[in-house]
């Protein structure tokens, strides 16, 4: 092959690559661009709150609380190391106040979304050990609806976070 041919090849390849990898990055640009800024926010907020809570639990082993149903996240500033509760966002992307629930063992914390109101469907958010049960609906395509977090993982979401 001659020398030429060569480096018009490895040209090509690298072109083919770039093209590739820009597709790559513009289809990964309109799933996250379909997220709200308000959305974004509080999925970091709910995230930075569960990674608090995990740290709690790795050195109190349990999480913290025993709440009777969903509370305000801010009573966690009440039991948090300091260092912790500084960092704790009280509200959400929305200006609402995030909520949470435990049993020491589980937890799960709550947005109500754009419209600060529980979704339709959970007529309870009593005390109940299957707390994520009763909050988790997987992805949705609705911008209303809660953001929850349960046990590590998001499990009520905008679809657009998948």
């Amino acid at each position: 092959m001659k020398p030429t041919t060569r480096v018009a090849s490895v040209l090509l390849g690298i072109l083919l690559l770039a093209l590739a990898l820009s597709k790559i990055a513009e289809a990964r640009g309109r799933a996250v661009a379909t997220l709200t800024t308000q959305q974004r926010e509080t999925m970091v907020a709910i995230r930075q709150a569960a990674m608090s809570m995990e740290k709690y639990a790795i050195i109190n082993n349990s999480y913290p609380g025993r709440t009777a149903g969903l509370i305000n996240v801010e009573v966690l500033r009440q039991l948090l190391p300091r260092k912790e509760s500084k960092r704790l966002r009280l509200l959400d992307g929305w200006g609402n106040q995030i909520l949470f629930w435990s049993d020491g063992s589980d937890y799960v914390l709550v947005s109500l979304g754009s419209d600060g109101k529980k979704d339709a469907v959970r007529t309870s958010f009593g005390a109940s050990k299957n707390m994520s049960e009763l909050l988790c609906e997987g992805a949705s395509d609705e911008g209303m609806k809660d953001i929850v977090f349960s046990d590590g993982q998001f499990c009520s979401y905008p679809r657009a976070a998948e």
